[in-house]
């Protein structure tokens, strides 16, 4: 552990942290309000500048931000960002840690966020409502709602086993229970094929915060690491779940010195769901070991065990840079060293098993970060109120708006009142519907009615539907259907 004298104020933290006022029980849209906008998204990066790791944290106390320890590990600097905000926060180091339970501490430059209530582990039981929220693109934070399946003990330690899905840019992020309380940091590990998603419970944290010192920085504070040879909980429980994708079959598409730079490789899903939007940055080395240029190729969904071929170029598209790249790094003469490239499993997220596979790939790679709004694929132009995408972040931040300005105007029209929160049922019967008024009934015989945007589809099946409120209104969810819905409930 990291750790000098302990700051003055922290203590009284603590203590205003977790003996305040009861907390009462939120919705989740409440919890999602105030929890989120003290998550960041964490990019780290390598001494070249390049991108290592994405994970997420939150703010414990004033410029300190919590995550787990495997999400910087071997990161030589970074930044944090908060969610909705493109403003980059320098992470000056470590000021806490606690290898063996996989936490640290970061000091985080003009980081302006409240500080998320800390909340009781020990008082946490199976089957209690948590809710994992986390920042892996940068975009909009993702909150994923489930239970405590199991508490596990590790030898002296234990681990929140849970339900909420946890995709690996959201390790680090906060798992909070229906009060809104942090009651653990979310991990997720790969083991034997699974995906499993754990928190390590919040005891742990609180024990931590207290011994915040001055910050030690990133590379240093790896060293005394490596020389302590420090084991983590996490290490009974399986690696880390980028492990779940691996890389394999670099090969250049066209051989030799008229080469454009451009190459396949395959992407392997190890695990036993599919998983989608999986970012990989690939780093290529000259015969010096020197970086010479670096691509981000990604794919679409790719079912549990199989592979998918992607195609990526270096030079950024850049014919003459490209054959340069490919001469430099082509071993012609038995004397010639061989060029290293490195491979990065970035992130990818989890496909809920309702989902259906998309078969379909996305087009060549991503150069940059995807949370940095430096996306480049090709895609037709879109405009949404007289004003052009230009990026895959930008359009996202457009629809948001657009469908907020759309659950206010269905808000007028089928106002949401007091009913039930969250609605989970099936559609009953079979049925060829989304006209825009359509009327249908669920399993737990409520009537609902679509009101304002027509989609029309025919089901073959009793699709799985999950109605929630948003902005005043009734929101649908209809698995296997990509769409704002909205609904208004019958008598």
């Amino acid at each position: 552990m990291i750790a000098n004298k302990p700051i003055g104020a922290i203590p009284a933290i603590v203590i205003l942290l977790t003996l305040g006022a009861p907390a009462t029980a939120e919705t989740p849209q409440e919890i999602a309000e105030t929890v989120s906008p003290s998550v960041v998204l964490l990019a780290m990066e390598d001494s070249n500048g390049q991108p290592l790791s994405l994970g997420s944290g939150f703010v414990v106390c004033k410029d300190v931000v919590a995550t787990n320890m495997h999400v910087i590990e071997g990161a030589a600097r970074g930044y944090a960002k908060l969610v909705g905000n493109k403003t980059k926060h320098n992470i000056r180091g470590i000021v806490a840690s606690d290898a063996a339970r996989d936490l640290v501490l970061l000091s985080v430059d003009g980081l302006e966020a409240d500080a998320l209530s800390i909340g009781d582990s020990n008082a946490v039981a199976v089957g209690d409502a948590v809710y994992a929220v986390g920042n892996p693109r940068g975009l909009e934070g993702t909150f994923s709602a489930g239970i405590v399946s199991s508490v596990r003990k590790v030898g002296d330690d234990s681990l929140l086993q849970i339900t909420a899905p946890i995709s690996p840019g959201s390790s680090g992020g906060p798992v909070v229970n229906s009060k809104g309380e942090v009651i653990g940091v979310a991990v997720a590990t790969f083991k034997g094929g699974q995906n499993l998603n754990f928190a390590i419970p919040s005891q742990y944290l609180s024990a931590l915060i207290p011994t915040i010192g001055a910050p030690v920085d990133l590379p240093k504070a790896a060293e005394a690491r490596k020389s302590k040879k420090e084991k983590s909980i996490l290490d009974e429980m399986g690696g880390r779940s980028l492990e779940g994708v691996s890389v394999f079959g670099f090969a250049w598409n066209y051989p030799g010195p008229h080469g454009l730079g451009d190459f396949t490789l395959s992407l392997r899903n190890h695990l036993r769901e599919n998983v989608r939007d999986i970012v990989c940055l690939v780093v290529i080395y000259d015969g010096n070991r020197a970086p010479l240029d670096f691509s981000m190729v990604s794919t679409g969904t790719v079912p549990a065990g199989l592979s998918k071929r992607v195609k990526g170029e270096f030079g950024g598209g850049d014919i003459a840079t490209g054959r340069s790249v490919q001469r430099l790094t082509t071993r012609d003469k038995a004397d010639q060293p061989f060029t290293k490239i490195e491979f990065r499993i970035l992130y990818f997220d989890i496909v809920n098993p309702d989902e259906p596979v998309d078969e379909q790939s996305n087009g060549p790679q991503r150069r940059g970060l995807p949370s940095d709004g430096n996306d480049t694929r090709k895609s037709n132009a879109a405009t949404t109120e007289g004003r052009n995408a230009s990026s895959l972040q930008d359009a996202e931040a457009e629809l948001t708006r657009l469908e907020k300005r759309l659950a206010e105007a269905a808000a007028r029209i089928a106002p949401a009142g007091a009913g039930p929160d969250l609605i989970e049922s099936r559609i009953e019967g079979d049925f060829e519907g989304w006209d825009g008024e359509t009327i249908f009934k669920l399993d737990n015989g409520q009537i609902w009615q679509q009101v304002m945007i027509g989609f029309t589809f025919t089901y073959k099946f009793r699709p799985k539907v999950t109605i929630f409120k948003t902005h005043g209104t009734y929101k649908m969810k209809v698995d296997g259907v990509s769409g704002t819905i909205f609904v208004k409930r019958l008598k």
